[in-house]
């Protein structure tokens, strides 16, 4: 059960306490530690449509302000917001792939920029690890002879976690558009 007073509730963690009387608009319900407030209050109150055209204004009077913040937030939290990221792709990929759609739309530049970006990065380490010694034609006809609807993968990644491979014919092999997307950055070894 809930502690009965938020100095309890605070000794042992807890984010909500339970003192069973009403509130001021006459609730009975828990209370948050933090600000002594009623979850119900808290609920009208976040539900107010005055209050949420207000905090909407001042978003976009202070969005650099907002933006700094939830960066701030973010690079504090990497893993958890990462996992939290991961896991809404799993439950809405639809409502995510139609969200970023909607940005790529709305910011040609940017994503023509990012793209061009993540591209010469992926040049560079094809570059960087295709060693002199390697037969180019070779790997320039094994990108030729590629089936219809499948991808030329690198066995080895170029950049793995624990393993780096190098960008030769013998690293290459045809994986299916799925099946490479599942594999991504990982050596699944014999």
């Amino acid at each position: 059960m809930y502690p009965n007073s938020p100095n309890k509730a605070k000794e042992i963690g807890f984010k909500h306490y339970f003192t069973g009387k009403r509130c001021l608009r006459n609730h009975i319900d828990l209370r948050y530690t933090a600000s002594k407030e009623c979850v119900s209050c808290r609920r009208e109150k976040n539900n107010n449509p005055l209050l949420i055209a207000k905090q909407k204004q001042w978003a976009i009077i202070n969005r650099d302000y907002v933006i700094a913040k939830s960066r701030q937030k973010y690079l504090n939290n990497i893993d958890k917001e990462r996992a939290r990221t991961r896991k809404k792709y799993w439950l809405y990929p639809e409502k995510v792939k139609a969200t970023n759609l909607a940005w790529v739309k709305s910011n040609p530049e940017k994503f023509k920029a990012l793209m061009k970006t993540r591209n010469a990065k992926r040049r560079l380490v094809v570059k960087q690890q295709c060693p002199k010694w390697a037969d180019k034609e070779k790997i320039k006809e094994i990108y030729m002879n590629r089936p219809e609807g499948y991808h030329v993968d690198h066995i080895i990644p170029l950049r793995g976690k624990l393993v780096s491979g190098l960008h030769i014919p013998d690293n290459l092999q045809y994986l299916t558009i799925s099946e490479n997307s599942r594999k991504n950055n990982k050596f699944i070894g014999v």
